[in-house]
């Protein structure tokens, strides 16, 4: 998700990985009642819906000021509850 494409880095493999990640974050918020910013989802959606919007991260792995943005309306939707917005899990 935020490597630019370049030999020798696995990003399908990575992005699986990050998806797996995820969804074991989301069983253990769920299980402890713990609200869960979907982070994974708000930035995919970002990316899929504004490809030219520009980067999300600074460097493929810092948080671009664009990235920030888009990590703290997931974490306001979380907050909101459900149907509170993109990334909301």
């Amino acid at each position: 998700m935020g490597w630019a494409p370049e030999p020798g880095i696995p990003v399908a493999e990575f992005n699986a990985e990050l998806r797996r990640y995820n969804a074991v974050a989301a069983e253990e918020a769920a299980r402890a009642g713990a609200l869960f910013a979907d982070l994974y989802a708000a930035f995919t959606e970002a990316l899929e819906s504004a490809p030219g919007a520009g980067p999300l991260w600074s460097d493929g792995v810092h948080l671009s000021p664009a990235g920030d943005a888009v990590a703290h309306q997931a974490v306001l939707a979380a907050l909101a509850g459900p149907g509170g917005g993109p990334g909301h899990g």
